[in-house]
């Protein structure tokens, strides 16, 4: 069954976000509290923003508008787009929200959740990630922060959090660099993409990093700071 969004408006000027009710802004994205890249790592990506960013919206979309059954327009990321609308996962997959801006209130950070739907009678927790090539890195402090910010509002337990990641001919779900006890890599004849069990990332809620978000997001309150990628 659908959830109704909080009543949460985005600026895409600054990446803040505002609790319409009483008007209350956030201090930080989920991205900018999980950041903890150095100053030069920072200034390396920001290089390619003009590549990384709109490629990342628009693959974004086109995940939305699959999963809400609305027509799909790849663009020019239909390399992109292909495989990762292809992944059997989306085949039991039964969307909640999708796009799903939220606020931790009391932290005064905000963010939009990926995807949030049911997969074999499981409540699974959706971040999606694009790139270039692919690179595994851990969103357990995203997903912890998503976590902690959806149960706030909507007091659902989630059983599951897992990462989609979107690349050139290439789409994977969980962690593909695992091997054994099927978890590993599986490659389906056509070469379009590999993926992971379910199991190989479904990370239980006790096991995502919500006391690590929840540190971060104190020492920033503390020190101020607030990183410029978000």
């Amino acid at each position: 069954m659908p959830v109704e969004s909080p009543p949460v408006i985005f600026n895409p000027d600054d990446h803040s976000y505002v609790w319409e009710p009483t008007g209350q802004a956030s201090r930080w994205s989920v991205s900018s509290v999980c950041n903890t890249k150095t100053p030069a790592e920072v200034a390396a990506i920001e290089r390619y923003r003009h590549v990384w960013e709109p490629r990342g919206t628009h693959v974004h979309l086109c995940l939305e508008n699959f999963l809400k059954g609305k027509s799909v327009d790849p663009g020019d990321y239909n390399e992109f787009v292909e495989p990762l609308l292809a992944l059997p996962f989306w085949n039991d997959f039964v969307l909640v929200a999708a796009e799903h801006r939220m606020m931790d209130l009391k932290r005064a950070v905000g963010g939009t959740l990926d995807a949030i739907g049911y997969w074999q009678d499981q409540l699974v927790l959706l971040d999606l990630k694009t790139g270039s090539a692919p690179r595994w890195y851990s969103t357990n402090r995203q997903l912890g922060a998503y976590l902690c910010m959806f149960n706030q509002h909507h007091g659902l337990m989630v059983q599951n959090c897992t990462t989609i990641w979107a690349f050139p001919g290439k789409a994977f779900h969980g962690d593909w660099r695992k091997a054994g006890n099927g978890q590993g890599r599986k490659f389906y004849p056509d070469g379009k993409y590999w993926i992971g069990d379910v199991s190989s990332n479904s990370v239980v809620e006790k096991d995502v990093d919500i006391e690590k978000y929840d540190d971060l997001t104190q020492k920033k309150v503390r020190y101020g700071r607030n990183p410029d990628l978000h």
